[in-house]
């Protein structure tokens, strides 16, 4: 059976102006790479269609032996006034020596 290695994933949906912002914090704060796909959808701020540059959001993904350096960057992004989804799940990765 292969083994599975215990790694941090931590989401964040984000107006998609904030991409770049958010790979630089990511690098600096442990990530070695990550994924970003645009998002649309509705919730409380309304819908989010994405026909605007305005309401284009994004979800970034990155892996992550310790989410924590991370959380506290986008803690202090989200306290400057800008709109962050977050949430950080436990999962497993086949090759650990990539993340």
């Amino acid at each position: 059976m292969t083994q599975l290695h215990a790694k941090k994933m931590v989401n964040v949906v984000a107006n998609a102006a904030l991409e770049a912002r958010l790979a630089e914090i990511a690098k600096k704060n442990g990530a070695t790479g990550y994924t970003v796909v645009d998002a649309r959808g509705w919730g409380h701020a309304g819908v989010q269609s994405g026909a605007l540059g305005a309401d284009s959001n994004i979800l970034f993904m990155a892996l992550l032996a310790d989410e924590q350096p991370l959380i506290e960057a986008l803690a202090a992004l989200n306290e400057a006034g800008h709109q962050l989804v977050v949430w950080v799940s436990e999962v497993g990765v086949m090759r650990k020596d990539r993340f």
